[in-house]
């Protein structure tokens, strides 16, 4: 029982030690995809967001996380003619990260102006040079899945 113990903490040291000296601080951009759920599928459709995005790392494994956004999501046709309204959401979150030698998880926590209400959303993501693509799900508040893909230094 004990040796399976240590050779997982033996393998995340080794993978927490840094391959390279990097930088404490990236910063970048992203795009993203938002596909609504629940409640809100019925009201918008796809939609799409734009984000500026700062890691600051803690040690290699852990990575503090801010983002600032805006996020669109065009109102539905209603059967009667009318169209609802457009959604035009400015979001800000901070999150931490597990950054593993290309795949991370995170969870975030964000304020969504338009919406008014905080959420968080659990993600999984690749990293793989500057390169960041990965998905997330808004959990609470007003629901949506989203893609992206972004570029960070």
């Amino acid at each position: 029982m004990k040796r399976p113990l240590f050779v997982l903490i033996a393998a995340l040291a080794l993978v927490a030690i840094p391959q390279t000296a990097s930088a404490q601080f990236d910063i970048g951009a992203r795009g993203k995809l938002l596909f609504p759920t629940g409640d809100l599928a019925d009201s918008v459709d796809t939609g799409w967001g734009l984000a500026a995005t700062g890691d600051f790392t803690l040690i290699p494994l852990i990575k503090l996380r801010g983002e600032a956004g805006y996020n669109s999501l065009p109102g539905k046709d209603r059967s009667d003619g009318t169209q609802i309204a457009d959604l035009d959401i400015w979001s800000f979150l901070i999150g931490a990260r597990l950054q593993l030698p290309i795949i991370y998880f995170s969870l975030d926590g964000g304020y969504y102006t338009e919406l008014d209400e905080f959420s968080l959303l659990p993600g999984l993501g690749l990293r793989f040079l500057f390169l960041d693509v990965g998905g997330r799900y808004k959990w609470t508040g007003e629901n949506w899945f989203e893609v992206f893909g972004g570029v960070s230094f």
